[in-house]
């Protein structure tokens, strides 16, 4: 009751990734099953489509649980590149006295740096939006209950 999967391609990866991020235990169960080595993969007809598919999955639950993290390493990439043109600019500066002839250089940094900003920006807001989910998870899990509930008790009376 707990599962709540937005995915169209495979539920079992998304699955996995929304129970172990509710911290919920997964066990594996020893199941049997017959192999025939002429018929064709419903699940993956092409590896490569497969594989992208499922890359998908894996990048939207890590961007989905953990956007400060995501949002964080993603704005780190444009800063650090941003301090290192900053740093060659002003060490520029300091030496010549002038920004030419490397003032794209500075305006690149100003943008990248600011770049990282809105992305740091942007993954505050999508934790506070996390927070919004799980509030909603857990009122659509009471809701879930107290209908199965209902039903069950409804059926025991029938009986």
């Amino acid at each position: 009751m707990r599962l709540n999967l937005t995915g169209k391609f495979t539920y079992t990866q998304e699955s996995f990734l929304d129970l172990a991020n509710k911290g919920l235990v997964i066990k594996t169960l020893p199941v049997e099953v017959k192999y025939f080595p002429d018929r064709k993969s419903r699940v993956a007809g092409s590896i490569m489509k497969y594989m992208f598919q499922t890359s998908k999955i894996i990048f939207r639950a890590y961007r989905d649980y953990n956007p400060l993290k995501f949002f964080g390493l993603l704005g780190l990439i444009p800063f650090l590149i941003g301090l290192g043109l900053g740093i060659f600019m002003i060490v520029h500066y300091v030496t010549t006295g002038a920004f030419s002839p490397y003032i794209f250089v500075a305006f690149s940094a100003v943008y990248l740096v600011t770049l990282s900003i809105l992305l740091w920006i942007v993954g505050i807001l999508a934790d506070m939006f996390v927070r919004i989910r799980l509030n909603q998870e857990q009122l659509l899990y009471a809701e879930k209950k107290r209908r199965y509930d209902d039903r069950k008790r409804e059926a025991d009376l029938c009986h």
